[in-house]
């Protein structure tokens, strides 16, 4: 999720294959609306579906140093 200007993004939307099934055995414009809309051209609708498939899976990010120096993404679920 894109942070103000100037300040590092603290936020990610982490979703799994099987977070979306559901929405990937139709085609997509039965989900959204085919068109690309402007932030404030969103329907309601499709502001409750995008809001039901993502809340649950916003979480807090950090970055850690593995034992063996490999960079770890790390994950803190906000609620």
């Amino acid at each position: 999720m894109p942070p103000t200007p100037g300040s590092q993004p603290k936020y990610i939307v982490f979703l799994q294959k099987s977070d979306l099934q559901q929405y990937l055995d139709e085609p997509l414009t039965t989900t959204l609306n085919g068109k690309t809309p402007l932030a404030n051209g969103i329907t309601r609708t499709e502001q409750q579906t995008i809001d039901a498939t993502t809340e649950s899976k916003v979480f807090q990010f950090g970055l850690s140093q593995a034992q063996n120096g490999d960079a770890v993404l790390v994950l803190q679920p906000l609620a």
